[in-house]
Formats: C-alpha cells, sequence, structure tokens
C-alpha cells in the first residue's frame, strides 16, 4: 500500500478559542520543536488514530486489489503518513511531506478545528473533479474518509457538506481517544467550560486533564453497507 500526505488550507472555528495556540512551531522548516513540545504534552493521538486507518486502508485494499492512495489533510509535518509508511510512533519522527494528486481514503487527524467545513467542500469539489476527468461516478471511486474530530467541535456542518455531496457520515463506536495533555490550568478550564456549555459530560474524560477526540468514517451513501462494514471491522 502507498501512504501519502497533503496540506489543506486553514480557516478558523469559534471553539478554537480555547486552545494553546502553536502556530510557531507549525510553521517552521523543520519538526524539531513540534516534536519536542508535543513530547512534552504527551500528545498520543497519531499512535492511537494508525491502526484504525491502516484497518480501514487494509479493507479498501482487498476490496480494490491495487495500491492505496492516501491524502492526509491538514498534515503539518506529516505525521499520519509517517506512521503508517514507516511503522513508526511519535518518538520516531523525522520525516518529509508528500504530495498526492488522488486518493482512494482521505484522513485527518488534530486538525478538523484547523480546516472547518469549507475545506471538505473544497475537497468534493476537486474529488468530482477528478473523477470527471476519470471517467468516473462517485460510485466506482468511493473515496472513503477517515478522521478524529476533537469534542469540543461541533460537527453539524461539516456533516451537511458531507451530505449534500452525498456521503454518510458516522461517528464510531470505539470510545473517545485521548490526544494530549492541556496545556495549562487555563486550557483545561476553557475546554471543560465548553463542553458542559454544550451539554457534554467530561467525567472520565477531559476531566482527567486531556484532551480526547470522536472517530469519524464517511463514504458514499451508496456505499454505506461498506461503511457499516468498515466502522465494525475496527
Amino acid at each position: 500500500m502507498v501512504y501519502n500526505s497533503s496540506m489543506i488550507a486553514i480557516c478558523n472555528m469559534e471553539e478554537l478559542g480555547v486552545k494553546k495556540d502553536f502556530t510557531n512551531i507549525y510553521t517552521q522548516k523543520f519538526p524539531n520543536a513540534y516534536l519536542k513540545e508535543m513530547k512534552r504534552l504527551d500528545y498520543r493521538i497519531p499512535n492511537k488514530t494508525k491502526p484504525l486507518y491502516l484497518s480501514i486502508a487494509k479493507q479498501l485494499y482487498k476490496k480494490l486489489s491495487k495500491k492505496i492512495n492516501i491524502i492526509d489533510i491538514g498534515s503539518s509535518y506529516g505525521i499520519n503518513s509517517a506512521l503508517m509508511k514507516y511503522n513508526l510512533t511519535m518518538s520516531d519522527l523525522d520525516l518529509p511531506i508528500q504530495d498526492l494528486p488522488q486518493a482512494d481514503m482521505i484522513i485527518a487527524t488534530g486538525c478538523i478545528g484547523y480546516i472547518g467545513y469549507k475545506a471538505f467542500s473544497n475537497l468534493f469539489e476537486l474529488i468530482k473533479k477528478q473523477q470527471s476527468e476519470s471517467n468516473l461516478e462517485s460510485s466506482e471511486k468511493g473515496t472513503v474518509f477517515a478522521f478524529s474530530v476533537l469534542r469540543i467541535f461541533d460537527m453539524e456542518k461539516i456533516q451537511k457538506v458531507f451530505d449534500h455531496y452525498g456521503y454518510s457520515l458516522v461517528k464510531s463506536d470505539i470510545k473517545p481517544i485521548r490526544q494530549r495533555r492541556f496545556s495549562d490550568s487555563e486550557e483545561k478550564y476553557k475546554t471543560i467550560s465548553l463542553l458542559h456549555g454544550k451539554g457534554i459530560d467530561t467525567k472520565w474524560l477531559e476531566d482527567d486533564g486531556h484532551f480526547y477526540a470522536d472517530f469519524y468514517i464517511a463514504s458514499p451513501k451508496i456505499l454505506e453497507t461498506n461503511l457499516v462494514s468498515m466502522s465494525e471491522k475496527l
């Protein structure tokens, strides 16, 4: 299987106000400062989502009988792709980013709050263009999406985008995944206050001092039975 990553433009969402701003380490040429800070905060979600992405990729490989091209949106330094392609963990990383114009699978870890629903609209338009140029229907192409989303983010607009483009987007039954430790008491307070304001219970989760994320999978509605099957096999 082939794993690749690609960067998508960033946009703002209201919930970002509770998170610490890491812009200064996201935009550096080399990942040294990023990896050092993430290690300090026990940033672990790429290690947790790696087997989920690989499970879906393997299922696609069996179905399509070909190498699986994967786009990693909001990839920063190409973390997900590096873990999957080279069988690494977060503590092993120092690898380059790759680009990919087409994909069988699109993944994202820790970036949904930054890219927002507009990025998905752009992605779907790109997919439609590629399918048109290749004379493929969406049901034939069947691009699969898989991504983690912090519980602080509202998925309603993204859900509507997927529905508009004929996709089913479902939250898996996997229990919330620990992302990283809060950077300080203020970040913890703001995050828990936001979640409580949304009526979301934080007991046994954010109350322990960490961000948590839900895991989502999406596919064309015509392939919804395959989507259910993939979710059950995670």
